[in-house]
């Protein structure tokens, strides 16, 4: 595992974190074998809020005896002094434990954000006699908006940010990178979220009620498949493909290969009138083309470029 500098006292952080919403709904056992095998391979950095569903119950007792050894980053959504005080003393107490790594403000994207919460009774009181009283040891937020990043780190001494890193769309559209430039000049860390990003939202359709402004959703198309990682209990059959006897056949084969946890599979119009042989070799193409991915990615320092895709025009 890689490390890098956290804060002004260095504190080595893993490249990688666990964040909580991995492990959300997924039951206590489950919870706890990904907890110890990211802790196993070497990641010290947990992240969770409690908008992450059941997911501060689960880090709480899957974290049973590893406590000493991580960095334990928690979140609140709210912006008044009172109602993110007992945000955080309910975190503590469902996470079990004393104190948090990193405390940060969860989701600032807005004006409003920003003035309610470095108003009075705002949450920034809450962050200032919270590490007074020895229950956080740094502050920080989370943000997709520059314009509001860029107006707390002017008048705020935030330990970190937490905000989209994407060299896809840094070296392409330009997104953020002043912005990085600003926080790291001022000595801030940046943590970075949607790095696995493919491009921006659409539209606000498209993105619903999204905080962020990225969508980290990745797809592999094959000959007749498409392969979905990090996504579950998606598997299916274009809808394009009409032919109710087609579909159930598709379905049937679908249902009979084996798809790798954490991973989903759409069969496309083009796998109309395959066996499962065919639909078998193509799946067994993608899922090695995406562990070649990770496994570049795990071991490389950004910026990096780990996969292009090739032309769709080949000359003879």
């Amino acid at each position: 595992m890689l490390y890098r500098n956290y804060g002004n006292n260095k504190q080595k952080l893993s490249v990688v974190g666990l964040g909580g919403i991995s492990v959300k709904g997924l039951g206590q056992k489950k919870a706890t074998e990904i907890i110890n095998y990211a802790v196993d391979k070497g990641v010290n950095y947990f992240d969770v809020a409690p908008t992450y569903g059941d997911a501060q119950e689960l880090f709480g007792t899957g974290l049973n005896g590893h406590r000493n050894k991580i960095f334990l980053a928690c979140k609140t959504k709210f912006r008044s002094s009172k109602d993110s005080t007992e945000d955080l003393d309910n975190s503590l107490k469902l996470l079990k434990t004393d104190y948090f790594d990193l405390y940060q403000l969860h989701g600032m994207k807005s004006k409003e954000d920003y003035e309610e919460a470095m108003g009075k009774n705002g949450v920034l009181e809450t962050l200032d006699k919270a590490k007074k009283d020895g229950k956080i040891k740094h502050v920080g937020f989370s943000c997709h908006s520059t314009e509001i990043a860029e107006l707390l780190i002017e008048n705020y001494d935030f330990d970190s940010v937490l905000l989209p890193v994407n060299w896809n769309l840094i070296l392409k559209q330009g997104f953020g990178k002043d912005t990085i430039d600003k926080i790291t000049k001022k000595g801030i860390s940046v943590l970075a979220l949607k790095v696995m990003a493919h491009r921006l939202w659409k539209n606000k359709e498209e993105r619903g009620l999204k905080g962020a402004a990225l969508t980290t959703y990745l797809s592999f198309a094959g000959r007749y498949c498409v392969l979905m990682p990090n996504s579950m209990n998606n598997d299916g059959i274009s809808r394009k493909i009409g032919d109710i006897e087609e579909r159930k056949k598709l379905k049937q084969i679908l249902s009979s290969v084996q798809i790798p946890e954490r991973m989903s599979v759409i069969v496309r119009t083009a796998g109309i009138g395959k066996n499962k042989k065919e639909i078998s070799k193509d799946l067994t193409f993608l899922i090695s083309q995406w562990n070649k991915i990770r496994e570049l990615t795990l071991k490389s320092e950004a910026p990096k470029l780990i996969y292009e895709e090739g032309n769709v025009l080949k000359r003879a």
